[in-house]
Parts: structure tokens; C-alpha cells; sequence
């Protein structure tokens, strides 16, 4: 019997902000992205590129996760990176 090959998982794109810091109140936090000179503010649950989706802010890093992936995909992204 022939063995089945599973395509890939897909891959999520590759985040392209540098995210520089968060603002506002501690209870409804922004997050500050720059990109190419382009700066971005933006609140959890917002998307960035129609591609990316802030899911949370912490003391030194925002995670990030992508449009039409699960929810746990995620990624770490530590401020000034």
C-alpha cells in the first residue's frame, strides 16, 4: 500500500514591525509598531497588513498572531525588535 504524503502545514508570514513600545492605560494598552518610517498604534485584537493580529501587550514584548492561522500560533516580539 502506498504511503500518503500530508502537504505542509502552512507557514505563517514573516513579521515585519519592530515594535517599539506601548502607551496609554495599563487596563486598555496601545502598542507602537514601526515599519519603514511607517508608525502603527494600534489595541489588542486589531490587525496590522490585514496579515498580522496584535493578541496581547506585556512588560517587554507584544504577541503576535496571523490572520486565518489558530489562535495559539503565535509569536513573541520583544520591544526593539
Amino acid at each position: 500500500m502506498a504511503k500518503v504524503h500530508k502537504p505542509p502545514p502552512p507557514v505563517p508570514p514573516q513579521f515585519n514591525y519592530k515594535y517599539i513600545g506601548t502607551f496609554g492605560p495599563p487596563s486598555n494598552p496601545i502598542a507602537t509598531f514601526v515599519r519603514e518610517g511607517e508608525i502603527l498604534n494600534i489595541r489588542v485584537g486589531e490587525t496590522m497588513d490585514g496579515k498580522f493580529i496584535l493578541r496581547g501587550i506585556g512588560i517587554e514584548s507584544a504577541e503576535i498572531g496571523y490572520v486565518g492561522f489558530p489562535p495559539e500560533t503565535t509569536t513573541r516580539v520583544p520591544i526593539g525588535q
